[in-house]
């Protein structure tokens, strides 16, 4: 995948992403899914969030990370992605009309709060630099079908998060931090 930043904050609590975080983070990104795939990572404020978060989600507090997929689990004629290429936990197919050739197509959205990971970060002490790598591969794997709602997709998810941070030298801080 490639990811593309589109910055939508009204304001700052200090610097976002750096340039060589967000080197790292199209190299992390780079194996999920398509190469020519495009992914939009969307910077939004907390208020912003916590407004998408109701709507989707039905809940009223800010969250970290939305992932919106423009991939599907059925269509017609050959899969886009294979189950178990890529990272796909099953065939996927491309919701709209492939982009035209020369042109990325898109398949999603990652929305970030970081503002609000930022302030979780410092008051858990968690480092900020190890944080959005994380949430990047995840969201990415969301894109892809993942899910987390049984114990077991939940090991299956982060054992592919761990091999992924992995390439670029970094540990999965949820498996730091239990």
């Amino acid at each position: 995948m490639i990811l593309r930043l589109v910055d939508r904050q009204t304001s700052r609590a200090g610097d976002t992403i750096s340039p060589a975080m967000w080197t790292q983070l199209q190299t992390l990104a780079r194996p999920v899914g398509c190469r020519e795939w495009m992914v939009d990572v969307v910077l939004l404020a907390d208020n912003a969030m916590a407004e998408l978060n109701e709507e989707f989600r039905a809940k009223k507090d800010v969250t970290d990370i939305l992932s919106f997929s423009y991939l599907v689990a059925s269509g017609e004629g050959l899969a886009d992605c294979e189950a178990g290429k890529n990272y796909a936990p099953h065939d996927l197919w491309l919701a709209a009309e492939p982009a035209l050739d020369g042109e990325t197509t898109s398949v999603g959205e990652l929305v970030l709060a970081p503002d609000f990971i930022r302030a979780r970060c410092q008051a858990s002490q968690w480092p900020w630099a190890a944080e959005i790598p994380m949430l990047i591969v995840h969201g990415c794997l969301h894109l892809m079908g993942w899910d987390h709602q049984e114990p077991a997709a939940l090991a299956a998810m982060q054992n592919i998060e761990v091999e992924i941070l992995a390439t670029v030298g970094l540990s999965h801080p949820l498996r730091q931090r239990s």
